[in-house]
């Protein structure tokens, strides 16, 4: 039926987010470092065109893009404008929002 591949992105949700790291991923987490590479967790994510993380554009891969999960890097650019939220872009214009802080590492 038409219904079911349709994509809604109204229904786009995040349930958690995850360290890929394989002796980590039982835990979740609601900051990350800059560079560092994350599991988006939801449902209905595979229409996501872009991924913003405070004021910085996060590089997608559609590989790592599917229905329940995004694989994605936090962007290594420190950011101008800090939210503490992510934003995911779907291909209608719809946005979601989500809290989860980028850690900048201390100046060497």
């Amino acid at each position: 039926k038409e219904e079911e591949t349709a994509i809604d992105s109204q229904n786009a949700v995040i349930h958690y987010i995850r360290s890929t790291d394989p002796a980590k991923s039982d835990s979740l987490i609601v900051g990350a470092f800059m560079g560092s590479l994350i599991a988006i967790v939801g449902d209905n994510l595979q229409d996501t065109k872009e991924l913003w993380f405070n004021d910085q554009k996060a590089t997608l891969n559609p590989t790592y893009i599917t229905k329940k999960t995004i694989l994605v890097n936090v962007p290594n650019t420190v950011p101008a404008q800090v939210t503490n939220k992510m934003r995911l872009v779907f291909g209608d214009g719809h946005e979601l929002l989500y809290d989860f802080s980028v850690n900048v590492p201390a100046p060497s």
